[in-house]
């Protein structure tokens, strides 16, 4: 098998995995006991759509195929991709503002 054959294999085996998912950023918030505040978090999350490609109601639109399969490939990897930046962007902000929270009440 040569590289060619192994990107492609690679990249459908990919496609399969993570297509149809979606991705987001959702907040959680933990109690810091020694803090004794709120601390406040964002997860990464992913939901299945179903049925994004296919029209039940008119056979016109019938997507199944390998456009459907680029476009569901790039809508999760760009969902991914946003909002796994968001994620570690608002951990850090969240961090930053815990740690001067808590530098705020120690001092106190």
């Amino acid at each position: 098998m040569n590289w060619r054959q192994k990107a492609q294999t690679a990249i459908l085996t990919t496609a399969f995995l993570v297509s149809g998912c979606i991705f987001y950023p959702h907040p959680t918030e933990q109690y810091n006991n020694d803090c004794d505040l709120t601390a406040r978090r964002l997860e990464l999350r992913s939901t299945f759509i179903a049925g994004m490609c296919r029209s039940e109601t008119d056979p016109r639109y019938d997507y199944n195929g390998t456009g459907c399969l680029v476009g569901l490939l790039t809508l999760s990897a760009g969902s991914a991709i946003v909002s796994g930046s968001v994620v570690v962007v608002g951990n850090t902000v969240y961090w930053l503002e815990e740690k001067a929270s808590c530098a705020k009440k120690d001092m106190q």
